[in-house]
């Protein structure tokens, strides 16, 4: 039987799913929340688009790929 959304059910995907980047998933970034130094490394806490607060996390400098989130967050 095919899949029918119905109003007692609600959305069937109620988050975004990744975009395939040279066949790597990616998350677009909503904002920069924060910072912190974790074993040495500089980690940033991510705020995901279209994900709750419950899925904020903690990412390494190293694997930010979003420079002008980036610039526009150590300005503040």
């Amino acid at each position: 039987m095919p899949y029918k959304e119905t109003d007692k059910h609600g959305m069937n995907f109620l988050e975004p799913p990744p975009d395939l980047i040279d066949g790597k998933e990616e998350w677009e970034i909503e904002k920069i929340l924060g910072h912190q130094t974790y074993q040495k490394k500089k980690q940033y806490l991510i705020r995901w688009k279209g994900y709750t607060p419950a899925h904020d996390s903690w990412i390494d400098e190293s694997g930010l790929h979003a420079p002008e989130l980036l610039a526009d967050y150590k300005s503040n």
